[in-house]
């Protein structure tokens, strides 16, 4: 979770004079759960960060797809799909 964003002078590489640079302060949090996905599966996973500029009407969402690879069925898929 995002706090606050800290904003400070630093002086410029290059260039003479000095820049305004913002480092965001995460809030520490945790969740946990346990779920039982298939392989392959979906998760959609609400984001509760908030970015500066972000649209107050959209929500943001992670996208996970667990998948277990093993080369050997790979190899046999691959193989079956070259013979169709």
């Amino acid at each position: 979770e995002l706090g606050d964003v800290e904003k400070s002078l630093v002086p410029t590489e290059g260039a003479p004079g000095v820049a305004w640079f913002e480092a965001p302060r995460p809030v520490e949090s945790a969740t946990s759960t346990s779920l039982h996905v298939a392989d392959g599966g979906l998760l959609l996973v609400p984001v509760h960060a908030r970015l500066a500029g972000a649209r107050k009407d959209k929500v943001w969402v992670l996208v996970m797809q667990p998948l277990v690879y093993i080369e050997e069925e790979e190899r046999e898929r691959a193989r079956l799909e070259g013979a169709k």
